[in-house]
């Protein structure tokens, strides 16, 4: 039998992952590997770049690859480059090693040995503290509880003790910060980061995310605690772009095609199926009322555009409201030039009867509405339809007046 070379391994692993476990299947597909052998074992950077030194790879089992580039693309889907901020550098890694791992491990898949696995029951011991129910936490509640166990020794140099206490791990990989920091721009002490200098922003891994998520809970394969883990990254971390996209794509089927080959298999030379979205008609209720000044009218089309620069097979039903239906607009495969073109009427009163009462008799099969609205209006007692009230102007913060439905608040700079 012939050795896999080790990127043959990773790409390997990859596309058994994509066949084997859904979930970490999509996310790995967004990972680009680049051999490193300056790099001591395996990292990854905000921009899904998976550098690899390929010795390290060549010891590793198939079965470890998996565990390797799911940990890695995991770094990534949580954003924990971006929570780091502001927190001492060994001790965030090694929480969100700890969780990661705690993830992956529990979903059944292999990982290095030395890594920061905790056992069976969800209970790991770092630098001399034991913490548990690590399968029911964050990182940020990890590191809370090590770094408040730790404080509270009144240790004088609490890095050197975190270096060389016995039983602390550096785990198996190297976490590669952005714009050369090491631990995180307000912190002095340094990591195994390489500190690799990056001006732009990378992918958007919280869409990805939430896209994984889907696509692996539309096969009844969704890891263990997935669903309480991004809800709190969603409610916590993002903004509400990215809560309207989870709402969205909950209703866009995702899954992969073998018909039509991923871009990167032109450049591994290894057949990668792509990602397929269904088409998806959403319905769009805009509150034209006379309360809505100029500026919120703005902040709503800006986001409309937003979605469509999301997806690029919508198909939009435009209805412009204020205590009536002023007008209806349907828009197929809409685009950005279809939305700057739109007129709207209103100026009246406010009423979102009409709107819910239209879309029953109209389209009875709408699965998801959204209106961006001020929240100075009259609601119908229910609906059928699920709602996403987005909510902008003085009024966005009064939450408890909207009798169903989810409520986002559209933040925008106060005139």
């Amino acid at each position: 039998m012939v050795e896999l070379s080790p990127i043959d391994k990773l790409i390997k692993a990859r596309v058994d992952l994509s066949k084997e476990k859904p979930f970490f299947g999509f996310l790995v597909m967004h990972l680009n590997f680049i051999e490193k052998k300056d790099i001591g074992s395996i990292g990854v950077d905000i921009h899904g770049n998976c550098y690899y030194n390929p010795d390290y790879v060549k010891d590793r089992s198939k079965r470890e690859c998996q565990g390797l580039i799911c940990h890695e693309v995991m770094h990534l889907a949580l954003e924990h480059f971006k929570r780091h901020r502001g927190k001492q550098g060994e001790l965030w890694n090694v929480s969100g090693d700890a969780v990661i791992n705690g993830i992956i491990h529990k979903d059944g898949i292999e990982l290095p040995k030395d890594g920061i696995i905790p056992d069976g029951y969800g209970k790991i011991r770092l630098f001399g503290v034991t913490v548990t129910d690590v399968d029911n936490k964050c990182a940020e509640e990890v590191y809370h509880q090590l770094y408040t166990a730790l404080k509270t020794r009144d240790l004088k140099d609490l890095e050197s003790y975190i270096k060389s206490h016995q039983d602390s791990k550096s785990g198996f990989d190297v976490h590669i910060y952005p714009n050369g920091e090491k631990d995180g721009k307000d912190n002095k002490e340094g990591d195994k980061g390489l500190g690799l200098k990056s001006k732009v922003e990378g992918k958007d891994w919280g869409k990805i995310l939430v896209d994984a998520v889907t696509y692996a809970r539309n096969q009844g394969k969704l890891p263990a605690g997935m669903e309480r883990i991004i809800g709190d990254i969603l409610k916590t971390e993002h903004d509400w772009r990215t809560l309207l996209y989870k709402y969205i794509t909950n209703q866009l089927p995702v899954d992969y095609s073998w018909a039509r080959p991923s871009k990167k298999s032109y450049s591994t030379g290894i057949y990668l199926p792509s990602v397929v979205k269904e088409s998806l008609d959403l319905i769009i209720a805009i509150d034209t009322s006379g309360s809505i000044r100029n500026e919120e009218l703005r902040d709503f089309m800006g986001e409309i555009l937003g979605i469509l620069g999301s997806f690029s097979n919508v198909n939009l039903t435009i209805i412009d409201c204020d205590c009536e239906i002023n007008s209806v607009q349907k828009l197929q495969h809409a685009t950005m030039d279809d939305i700057t073109k739109l007129r709207m009427k209103g100026g009246g009163g406010t009423s979102h009867i009409p709107v819910f009462k239209w879309v029953e008799e109209n389209i009875p099969s709408a699965r998801l509405l959204i209106c961006f609205t001020d929240g100075y209006t009259t609601f119908p007692k229910s609906s059928s339809v699920q709602t996403l009230w987005v909510v902008a102007g003085y009024n966005r913060k009064d939450v408890d007046k909207f009798p169903f439905g989810d409520v986002i608040e559209l933040k925008s700079e106060e005139r």
